[in-house]
Order: structure tokens, then C-alpha cells, then sequence
């Protein structure tokens, strides 16, 4: 509905800019309409899971509006991933069609699981269908994301359409972005983050620009910014760490409104380059987020803001909407400082895994302290600082004991990336 009102209140504004082509509102609506058509076609009943597959990410974002307006789920894959990846999430997402492109048909017949048709959808939009708006229930299920799996198999992370809207006016409000912002897309389809950037940038009528990080690197990521007059940055520290990293002393970059890290600890050098980078209406954005919970707090730096410089940077303060707890083992609020479990409390959050009741059952539960809210147990640790802000720490084992002496794995790596030439660090126990 929000792409729809875009297209006909701003038809010729720029939706997606890809290398050299540009896809406007009124194109990006009407592929959307005839990607619909398309797939209702071919699957009948709505309601169902449809997976993506591409390489190309202006056809994976027009891929991503058509699902989305045929009233299906969308299941985004990395077509870079392992194939028994791709074969787990194909079958565990049981999906009545995978979309792709002529390119890519071939491979993905091969992929496909029994029962599901494969879908080219360029042939859709050539062959000018009618459109199709089925009605949508705001509690649909928009899309379902799988996890890394780096702790044991892939799990499907399911949201919908009305959680959705929440997170991106959400951060619309606290971030103040609008149509007139161009946004970067980096990374996959598959990823989360990526999902995110692409369906908030569709539904604030921003222009999405699209760049390979994996295939064209760090290096002409700057120029790359400039040439295309991002307003909006989104990436994770160490990108955005090596770029600032490999730029003269005098290099700014003037078009950047919002820089937005997430996804790894951010540090007190992290902002020393944002400084030095930006001009002064920049905001950096430290954004904690998980897939079950959506975005969880959100600590707005700007350049006067005062930031330790060493050690990592708070996450802030919860998001309007949300309630995040830390407690103890025995289940008991921690107090201020105390380092606990993060429980995030709230009605927005996932409607649970795909297919999994026993994980379900573990991680999710009713909130005693508000009807109609839902808790999710994150497993992750955390505290509240003396002025309300939320300090991240992650999973238990990042606080260690070497010999009598408690040591945080995590200031040790802020300490190593503050070095000349470090712009990754990990440290472990031996």
C-alpha cells in the first residue's frame, strides 16, 4: 500500500539506482504488480512462502515488492551461500515458488525442492500482466529470514506485515529520514540487515543504491558514496572502519547525513572517524537489533556528543514501543551496572521461528507485566549504565578469568583496533 501511494503521489522518482540503471516508483509499482500476477498464477492460494534468488539486487528488490504485494511470504536467499545451505532453507521453508531471473533459471530448477515452481520473472514483467492486489492482513507474514546458524542449523525468523511498519517508522522518527534520502545497500539479499535497508527504503520512498561489497571491496567504497550522493550509510563497523582507514587525512564525505553501524561492537575510534569523515550535521547511528526482536535500542551520536574513547559504545536507549530487561540467573532484575541476561519485551516482536514450537516455547513468552505484549529471551548479556543507557556485551564467554583477574574479551579487542594498521581484532582464551 505505501509503495502504491508513492508511485502515484512521486511516479518519476528514483527507487532503486543499480550501476547505470534506474528504476523509478511507477516502474518499481507496476513490476511489483505484474511479479504478483505472476506468482498467484502459478500457486493459487496466497499465504504461502515464496524464496528469492538472485545476484543482482535491482531485480531482488523487485522481486522482494512483488512477493510482498501477492500476499506470499518472502524467503530471501544468499545465491552466494554453500549449496546445502540453500537446500536446507529451500526445504525447510517449503515454498510454492523461488523467483529468480533468466540467468539464474537453470541453477535454481536444480535447487528447487518437489512442488516448487521456479519462476522467471523477467518473463512477467516482458509479458505486461494485469495487475493483482489481494487484500493483505496486517498480520500476514511478510518474510522469513533465516539465521546464520553459526550455533547449529538455520533457523527461519518469521515478521510480519504490522510489525514491519512499526520498525521502519520507528526509525524514520528517531533517525529522520524521508523520501529525499539515497541509501545504501551493500551486502546480499540474504542477509537480514540487507532485507531491512531494501523494505525500508520501498515503504519511505527513499532511493535505494545498490553496490557489491563482496565483489568490488573497501577501496572504492568512498568514491563510490560520493559518485552517488549517499545520505545514508548503513554497514557494520569494520567496513566502515576500513574505509576511514584507507582515506587521506583531509578526505570528507559530504554527502552523509547518517552514518549506521550495527552488527559488532562499536568503539570510541569507530567515532573518532566518523568525525573526521563527516561534516557536522552528520549522526551516527550505534543500533543494537537482533532477527527475533527487530531493532532493540538506538544510541544517536552526533559530533559534539561525548563518547569514552576507549572501549565499546553504549547501544542506548531502548526504542519507543519496547521494554528491555536484564536479570539475573535466578530471574530477578539486575541492578544498575549488574551484567545479566537481555530479555526484550514488546508487541512487534517475531511471531516466533519457523516451524520450531520447541524453540518457540524456549525463547518466547507472554509478558506478565503487559497484556498483549510477548518476551523474548535473547541469550545475550547486557547492564544499564548510571544514565539509562543499555551497554551490549554478547554471549556468555566474552567476560573470561585469566588467572584471578576478570577481563572482557571484548575491551581488548577495542584496545588492539586503536593501533596503527589494525582494522580487525579478535581475541580468544588459550
Amino acid at each position: 500500500s505505501r509503495l502504491a501511494r508513492i508511485a502515484l503521489q512521486r511516479p518519476s522518482s528514483a527507487a532503486i539506482v543499480d550501476g547505470d540503471a534506474c528504476v523509478t516508483y511507477a516502474q518499481l509499482d507496476a513490476a511489483a504488480n505484474a511479479i504478483a500476477a505472476q506468482i498467484v498464477a502459478a500457486t493459487g492460494e496466497p499465504r504461502r512462502n515464496v524464496c528469492l534468488f538472485f545476484t543482482g539486487k535491482r531485480l531482488a528488490i523487485q522481486a522482494v515488492a512483488g512477493v510482498l504485494r501477492s500476499a506470499h511470504a518472502c524467503v530471501p536467499l544468499d545465491a552466494g551461500d554453500p549449496e546445502e545451505r540453500l537446500r536446507f532453507i529451500l526445504q525447510d521453508s517449503e515454498p510454492v515458488a523461488l523467483l529468480t531471473d533468466g540467468a539464474h533459471v537453470e541453477r535454481a530448477r536444480q535447487l528447487a525442492p518437489r512442488g516448487c515452481v521456479v519462476l522467471d520473472i523477467g518473463v512477467a514483467q516482458r509479458a505486461g500482466t494485469p495487475p493483482a492486489r489481494p487484500a493483505i492482513d496486517p498480520g500476514a507474514l511478510a518474510y522469513v529470514s533465516y539465521t546464520s546458524g553459526s550455533t547449529g542449523a538455520p533457523k527461519g525468523v518469521t515478521q510480519t506485515h504490522a510489525n514491519l511498519m512499526f520498525f521502519v517508522d520507528s526509525y524514520a522518527r528517531d533517525v529522520g529520514i524521508g523520501p529525499g534520502d539515497r541509501l545504501s545497500v551493500l551486502g546480499p539479499l540474504g542477509v537480514p540487515a540487507v532485507l531491512g535497508d531494501i523494505l525500508r527504503g520501498i515503504a519511505l520512498g527513499a532511493t535505494l543504491c545498490t553496490y557489491d561489497i563482496r565483489r568490488t571491496g573497501v577501496a572504492q567504497l568512498a568514491d563510490w558514496l560520493d559518485r552517488q550522493r549517499i545520505t545514508v550509510l548503513h554497514a557494520v563497523p569494520t567496513v566502515f572502519r576500513e574505509m576511514a582507514s584507507r582515506l587521506g587525512p583531509r578526505r570528507v564525505l559530504p554527502h552523509l547525513a547518517v552514518v549506521h553501524l550495527g552488527g559488532e561492537a562499536l568503539f570510541g575510534g569507530d567515532v573518532a572517524h566518523f568525525r573526521a569523515r563527516t561534516l557536522d550535521h552528520c549522526t551516527l547511528v550505534n543500533q543494537l537489533a537482533c532477527t527475533e526482536t527487530g531493532a532493540i535500542a538506538r544510541n544517536i551520536v552526533r559530533h559534539d556528543t561525548l563518547v569514552a574513547s576507549d572501549g565499546p559504545v553504549p547501544a542506548g536507549r531502548p526504542i519507543d514501543g519496547l521494554r528491555v530487561e536484564i536479570r539475573r540467573d535466578d530471574g530477578t532484575l539486575a541492578a544498575t551496572n549488574e551484567v545479566g541476561e537481555v530479555f526484550v519485551c514488546g508487541a512487534h516482536l517475531s511471531p516466533g521461528y519457523w516451524r520450531r514450537p520447541d524453540l518457540n516455547a524456549a525463547a518466547f513468552s507472554a509478558d506478565p507485566s503487559r497484556e498483549g505484549w510477548r518476551r523474548f529471551r535473547t541469550g545475550d548479556l547486557g547492564r544499564y549504565d548510571a544514565e539509562g543507557r543499555l551497554d551490549f556485551i554478547g554471549r556468555p564467554g566474552t567476560s573470561v578469568t585469566v588467572p584471578g583477574t576478570s577481563v572482557d574479551l571484548m575491551e581488548v579487542e577495542a584496545a588492539l583496533v586503536t593501533c596503527p594498521g589494525v582494522v580487525r581484532a579478535a581475541v580468544i582464551t588459550d
